[in-house]
């Protein structure tokens, strides 16, 4: 039981000098790109509305800087923890199944559908969904974070939940309902353009893998054409995001791609299927 543990404080240990190096850089940076930035922007107002819309951190002063700093930081690693848990693993265990060996071995909401029922499936998807919300609405209801900390909270979270620190094979779920509980947060517009396209696919084809890739795809043009509809900026910093999270939602469905081309993909059942993968 304390291997899991030991590994991720194995990783931590491995990526903090490089964390600690970018960290340096970046504030060492600080009065360069200040000054970079007064000089291009001029207005002080305008500038201040463009760092709120653009840069890492919300201030120029350090102080409040290095604030802003250390909270992104505890809420990426808070985020990461959570997301991390595996919460279809230790639901499986209770009734004495590794869900690792079972179905497709993911440790998301419909592998465990099939193997547990889809009672035990939907409390799963629900509480991976909570994962994704509660940093993200930390961040924006205690803390006054600018665009990017708070994508890179949600994003953290995410990898959390696909690659798990409290198992040994650091396998995880594929991320579609912790992302869609930090797109819940950050992009609450597009919940309504999320649902419909998901159960629209999932109801014609059946396939819940097929409908997940399509709904994060769809998300980035729905983005462009609310923004536009709206006259709104694009944030190029949560257009990349959502470029990156839906490229990341079809990494982690590469099987499922594989299985849909060679038509063996399982289609998706109320009921518990124990022989399907």
């Amino acid at each position: 039981m304390v291997l899991p543990y030991l590994e991720g404080a194995y990783y931590l240990v491995a990526f903090g000098p490089v964390f600690i190096t970018l960290l340096l850089l970046f504030v060492s940076g600080v009065n360069l790109l200040e000054k970079s930035w007064k000089e291009k922007y001029g207005n002080e107002e305008y500038y201040q509305m463009y760092v709120r819309q653009t840069s890492l951190f919300i201030p120029w002063k350090k102080e409040v800087l290095m604030s802003n700093l250390l909270v992104t930081t505890v809420l990426c690693l808070f985020g990461y923890v959570l997301g991390g848990i595996p919460t279809a693993y230790l639901f499986a265990r209770r009734k004495h199944i590794d869900l690792r060996e079972r179905g497709s071995g993911n440790l998301g909401a419909t592998n465990t559908s099939r193997t547990l029922g889809f009672r035990f499936g939907v409390m799963v998807g629900v509480i991976d969904l909570f994962k994704g919300v509660i940093p993200s609405l930390l961040a924006i209801q205690f803390f006054t974070l600018t665009t990017i900390p708070l994508l890179c909270i949600g994003m953290v979270t995410v990898l959390g939940h696909i690659y798990t620190p409290f198992l040994p094979s650091h396998r995880g779920g594929k991320g579609v309902a912790t992302g869609a509980g930090v797109i819940a947060v950050l992009f609450p517009f597009a919940i309504l353009a999320g649902l419909i396209v998901f159960f629209s696919v999932a109801l014609i084809s059946r396939y819940i893998s097929l409908a997940s890739m399509m709904t994060y795809g769809a998300l980035i043009p729905y983005y462009l054409l609310f923004s536009g509809i709206k006259g709104q900026p694009i944030e190029y910093s949560r257009l990349v995001f959502l470029g990156m999270l839906a490229l990341l939602i079809v990494f982690t469905h590469r099987t499922n791609i594989q299985r849909l081309m060679h038509h063996t993909e399982p289609r998706f059942s109320l009921s518990a299927d124990k022989e399907r993968a």
